[in-house]
């Protein structure tokens, strides 16, 4: 499921919310109010050309070798 962030119009508060496509508008999890508005959300990605494949993670775990 999709993760959407909300701004609340009334405490100006910033939430984030996973639900299922199309469901409705989300309430404000500090205020309970409905009046909310979905916020952009943007993304990163990394590809062979911005150096990520050349720059592979260390192996070991958690402070490995």
């Amino acid at each position: 499921m999709p993760i959407y962030e909300y701004v609340c119009e009334d405490c100006k508060s910033l939430f984030s919310v996973i639900q299922k496509m199309g469901e409705d508008a989300a309430v404000c999890i500090f205020c309970t109010s409905k009046n909310v508005k979905k916020q952009i959300s943007t993304f990163s990605c990394a590809d062979s050309s911005s150096g990520f494949a050349n720059n592979p993670m260390p192996s070991g775990g958690f402070g490995g070798t």
